[in-house]
């Protein structure tokens, strides 16, 4: 339905105007004989213009040119506008205007605006430059608090004289702070005591009102001469045009809110996740530490039963100084492997354990034992599990020396590697045939339980996969332990 609005330099017949859904309309400008329409901003809206009747003068941005029938051209939005009829019939031109606002802000990925105390001045903050400053619109944003949160300069000559908002928001009648959701469901358009119609609209998130978006502060026929003004009669489809801008700029702030609230939801849940999985690795850690310990107490109580076997057989012949030495260095052994309770010690530790070990055994068992003992300089500092090395020595006199008469001798060797330590154990006991021997390394990688496979056991724990034992045996060689660990 065709509509004829009234202006101080003519008039528009509207042929269509544009709603919120549709952002063009179409409509035929008059500007009376001699008469200059005033300058004016085409706020988020270009336009197209053909040339109707009658001869002027045209001024975008301060350039101008002179217009004639026929002629046609574009004008791109937020361009100051004016035209001057130099005729004597009245100026008449075709305009097709088009609405140009925004889509809404994308979604800044600068954290920079995620640290701000709540998700409101956040998104204020995430498009501040890319809306807000780049407005030719007055953009006013309170708080639901009614505190003053941004504003731009762009407000008209006329605001400044009468009101000057930059100066005083509080005794600027346009702004009604404490708007509340109640008025939501669109632009809600006041008339300032000066003739001024400013639109407001709440900024309301998930049913929470967060505060209030002003703009406009144009002239639509509100019966104020614009003449003196320096401002003229906004054409209903720049009024509407202003309106979409001010529901973009809305619909980006509640978007930036809502992507707030994920990425807070998302970090709560990697929190969470994060401390889910520590608690998982405590147990794990825990869990490692009590297998390691229940290793420790199955090797003593091996180390325990045959200590005390030896110490019974020297008792019953007698010999109360070995037997007395003995339990001191047994008591001296204990102190080592229940007070220790680390994963992992220096090699220098293990070797004095193993030496008080050793000077058992040769109380035991006298000239009939030779021991050769040698640790490559510069070794001692290395880490090793706790309480591994001895329990392999231990083998030897429990299966190589049990039933082997005559002089019994144990090679210790070790020696330091660019990846690895290795240490070779070698004795001259009863040799272990090929089928015994492939049992025993079958049960050493199964947790049988016998010594072999609590160290074995231990190491994994401590190596992962990354440690070797091999064992070989010949009734000439003897047998010989080879066992590396990496450095």
């Amino acid at each position: 339905m065709d509509s004829i609005q009234k202006t101080s330099w003519g008039q528009v017949e509207w042929l269509t105007e544009g709603k919120n859904s549709q952002a063009m309309s179409i409509g035929v400008v008059s500007i009376d004989p001699k008469v200059r329409q005033e300058p004016h901003i085409h706020y988020e809206n270009e336009q197209f213009i053909y040339i109707l009747q009658g001869d002027g003068l045209d001024v975008v941005d301060g350039v101008s040119r002179l217009i004639h029938p026929g002629m046609f051209y574009y004008l791109p939005p937020n361009i100051t506008h004016e035209t001057v009829n130099t005729g004597a019939i009245p100026l008449r031109h075709l305009m097709v205007s088009v609405s140009t606002v925004f889509q809404g802000a994308a979604v800044p990925d600068n954290q920079e605006v995620l640290h701000f105390s709540g998700s409101f001045y956040g998104a204020i903050e995430a498009i501040r430059s890319q809306v807000l400053d780049n407005a030719t619109l007055p953009v006013t944003i309170f708080d639901d608090m009614g505190n003053l949160v941004l504003q731009n300069r762009k407000y008209p000559h006329y605001c400044l004289t009468h009101c000057n908002p930059l100066k005083d928001t509080a005794r600027c009648p346009c702004f009604e702070r404490r708007l509340q959701p109640g008025t939501v469901g669109g632009n809600v358009g006041r008339v300032c005591p000066h003739g001024l119609t400013v639109f407001c609209m709440p900024i309301v998130y998930q049913d929470t009102f967060l505060g209030s978006l002003f703009s406009g502060h144009i002239l639509l026929g509100n019966g104020i001469n614009a003449e003196g003004t320096g401002m003229y009669d906004t054409p209903i489809g720049s009024m509407l045009a202003i309106q979409q801008w001010m529901q973009n700029v809305v619909r980006s702030i509640i978007s930036f809110c809502t992507f707030n609230a994920l990425r807070r939801d998302i970090a709560q849940k990697d929190a969470l996740l994060a401390q889910s999985q520590s608690q998982q690795q405590m147990l794990e850690t825990d869990l490692q530490a009590m297998r390691n310990m229940v290793t420790n107490l199955k090797i003593n109580h091996h180390f325990l039963f045959n200590t005390l076997n030896a110490i019974a057989g020297q008792a019953l012949e007698g010999d109360r100084i070995t037997t007395y030495q003995t339990i001191v260095d047994l008591a001296k052994m204990f102190r080592y492997s229940t007070a220790t309770n680390l994963q992992m010690v220096p090699l220098r530790s293990e070797l004095e354990y193993l030496r008080t070990y050793l000077h058992i055994q040769e109380l035991r068992y006298g000239r009939e034992l030779t021991v050769d003992f040698h640790c490559e300089e510069g070794a001692e500092t290395c880490l090793v599990p706790f309480n591994f090395l001895q329990p392999i020595i231990e083998n030897a006199f429990t299966h190589g020396f049990i039933n082997h008469s005559g002089e019994k001798r144990l090679g210790i060797r070790i020696t330091k590697h660019e990846q690895f330590l290795r240490f070779m154990v070698e004795n001259n006991g009863e040799w272990i045939d090929k089928t015994t021997l492939q049992r025993v390394r079958r049960g050493m990688e199964t947790s049988s339980g016998h010594g072999l496979s609590l160290v074995y056991a231990k190491l994994q724990a401590a190596y992962g996969d990354r440690f070797s034992i091999h064992i070989t045996s010949g009734k000439t060689t003897g047998t010989k332990i080879r066992l590396e660990l990496p450095r």
